[in-house]
């Protein structure tokens, strides 16, 4: 999306952008020359060794003087072997789905689990509210107000999980969002009981589709319509000849139900020389930060997931616990009611020995006390 024309006429960039074409390997590299003397490369989610890589970035250090470092972000390759004096800020997975040529073909790249649950749980829906349904948008229809709903939602969401939304760091993202979809974007509501309660937006770059944003009303969950819109969207890419499908990156579990393959995206900073990387050392101490944060984060994560599991195998063993002394006091009631006492020709049969016994002198009383 970012190496488009609507990207740099919507960021401002038109008047610093720069093309770089490599031959061999072929490849069209858009960037775009920032005041703190970066050049930032706009192309992503694109498959680049690390050797053409460090041949585009010394290309745009001959031809820019003042740019001492270049910034390729979310790129398929290894980029932290590259020749040049480098920081690697992050590693990321971008969930994709390769999509089918036909929209029956769908049921297979998803699995037929859990298309049938998808479709059990679209029934449901249908019945339970007359009023649902599930509507196609095109670009002109997205507007700053659904945008913003939608974002809310994802908010909401992520707030019970304990995370903060991209959005809230970067208050210019909402309205740039807005601009590239009305420009190039699509999506599918989902609306049932008078309100909207799902939905996703996609943008589409050639035979691309990537959903820039997901949104659900988690009081309508078990429904699933974060994953039903997101089904309901593939197959809408399909019809529209779109070959891959980005989930991009974040949660993982329903994306592989979706039946997306992940790709490591390398976001890698290349320097002009050792010295450029000394003068930016901010830089490297603000990305080990945030390697630091993360870290932290997923600890954090991993804890409360692991002490919510601890807690729950502590409550089925203490329902285990009961239900076992609750059978053992039933199979003891049991065992006393069913246990036949003595009848009345064995209690006439040991009169006479019931009597001797009573008869001796030593024979204990009810009444005596040890």
């Amino acid at each position: 999306m970012r190496a488009v024309l609507p990207y740099f006429r919507i960021h401002g960039l038109l008047a610093n952008a720069g093309v770089c074409l490599s031959t061999d390997p072929r490849h069209v590299i858009y960037f775009c020359v920032m005041p703190d003397g970066s050049a930032r490369i706009s192309n992503e989610l694109i498959a680049i060794d690390p050797e053409a890589a460090t041949s585009i970035s010394r290309a745009i250090f001959s031809e820019s003087p003042r740019v001492d470092r270049v910034v390729w972000t979310h790129i398929k390759g290894d980029l932290g072997r590259a020749a040049l004096p480098h920081l690697v800020h992050e590693v990321i997975k971008d969930w994709t789905i390769d999509l089918p040529s036909k929209v029956e073909d769908c049921r297979s790249v998803i699995g037929r689990t859990t298309y049938k649950n998808l479709r059990r749980k679209q029934r449901l829906l249908y019945r339970t509210f007359a009023d649902a349904e599930f509507r196609i948008i095109e670009k002109d229809e997205i507007d700053a107000h659904l945008v913003h709903e939608l974002v809310e939602m994802n908010r909401r969401r992520l707030s019970r999980k304990g995370t903060v939304s991209g959005y809230d760091s970067d208050p210019q993202r909402e309205p740039r969002l807005v601009a590239t979809l009305r420009e190039c974007g699509f999506g599918g509501l989902l609306y049932a009981d008078g309100k909207l309660i799902g939905g996703v937006l996609c943008s589409t770059v050639d035979t691309a589709c990537f959903q820039d944003l997901v949104g659900l009303d988690q009081d309508y969950g078990r429904f699933s319509p974060g994953l039903m819109c997101s089904w309901l969207v593939m197959e809408e890419c399909v019809r529209r000849g779109a070959l891959s499908f980005h989930l991009l990156w974040g949660t993982d579990w329903f994306k592989q139900r979706l039946g997306a393959h992940a790709d490591d995206l390398w976001t890698v900073t290349l320097y002009r020389s050792r010295g450029a990387q000394l003068r930016h050392w901010r830089e490297t101490a603000a990305a080990g930060a945030t390697k630091v944060r993360r870290a932290a984060r997923k600890a954090r994560y991993f804890a409360r997931g692991h002490a919510r599991r601890l807690a729950k195998r502590g409550l089925m063993a203490l329902g285990w616990r009961q239900a076992e002394a609750a059978s053992d006091v039933a199979g003891v009631s049991v065992a006393t009611e069913a246990m036949p006492g003595p009848t009345t020709q064995a209690l006439e049969a040991s009169g006479d020995t019931v009597a001797r016994l009573g008869d001796r002198e030593d024979a204990p009383r009810s009444g005596d006390v040890d």
